[in-house]
């Protein structure tokens, strides 16, 4: 009797061990799981920032320019000033048919090329 109470004894403790393993590694589980969510976040927020961006140059280019529609706003680092960062790139239509691009950093305008 004394073997059977043992053996009962050491198939709880086992039991035990492997429930309390098993809740240390959901803990470190929902640690890495914040930290993602928290990266997410922050990624939504800067999604945000740069519609808003977009928004903001989209406005400016249909007030201070001859274009009356806009078909594609991209970011791109120019040849001629690669220290200065991305630049917004909108190319649209103007007023006379004509497809042009804008080069706009800093809500100046730094290039208008059209195209025939």
């Amino acid at each position: 009797m004394k073997t059977f109470g043992k053996l009962i004894l050491m198939l709880l403790l086992s039991l035990a061990l492997v429930g309390l393993s098993g809740c240390a590694g959901k803990e470190k589980a929902t640690g890495e799981e914040q930290k993602k969510t928290e990266e997410v976040k922050e990624n939504v927020a800067a999604a945000a920032d740069s519609k808003n961006d977009e928004e903001e140059v989209h406005d400016f280019v249909l007030k201070n320019t001859k274009l009356v529609q806009i078909s594609n706003i991209s970011t791109r680092v120019k040849e001629q000033h690669p220290d200065l960062g991305p630049f917004f790139v909108i190319r649209g239509m103007d007023e006379r048919g004509q497809k042009s691009e804008l080069w706009i950093k800093d809500m100046q305008i730094y290039e208008m090329i059209d195209s025939n």
